[in-house]
């Protein structure tokens, strides 16, 4: 999901990849593939789309906070002719890394600027889609 402002921008859209519960490891495997498309899916078109944004993977621990080695950030800006996509290649290795691990992480999709305050608030928690 995304959450968006009143003029339709997009703030930000997260995806979050569980661990399995026994009994649903099956159910889970497929929800967790099918949000890991969607994610890749929405960072190429971004991508594509040459909008500059930033993808944040976050891995979470059993009943611990994320250390900064559970924290990664991937930063796409605009493209032009002759640039490479490293961090967009290097994103997408990481979330079928951590997809694979099968453990829980969040892929978090924050664009670059907001049109009317020029930077995008940390977090509202009651505006942000969630998937």
């Amino acid at each position: 999901m995304d959450a968006s402002d009143p003029s339709g921008q997009i703030l930000k859209k997260i995806y979050f990849i569980k661990k399995a519960r026994e009994g649903e490891e099956l159910v889970t495997l497929l929800k967790n593939k099918f949000k890991t498309m969607d994610a890749i899916r929405d960072v190429l078109g971004w991508y594509h789309e040459g909008r500059k944004f930033a993808i944040d993977l976050t891995g979470w621990p059993d009943g611990e906070q994320p250390s900064e080695e559970q924290r990664l950030r991937f930063t796409v800006g605009c493209r032009t002719a002759g640039e490479d996509n490293r961090s967009v290649l290097g994103a997408i290795g990481h979330i079928l890394s951590w997809l694979d691990s099968e453990k829980p992480f969040d892929i978090e999709l924050v664009p670059h600027g907001d049109p009317q305050s020029g930077s995008v608030s940390s977090a509202d928690f009651f505006g942000v889609g969630l998937n």
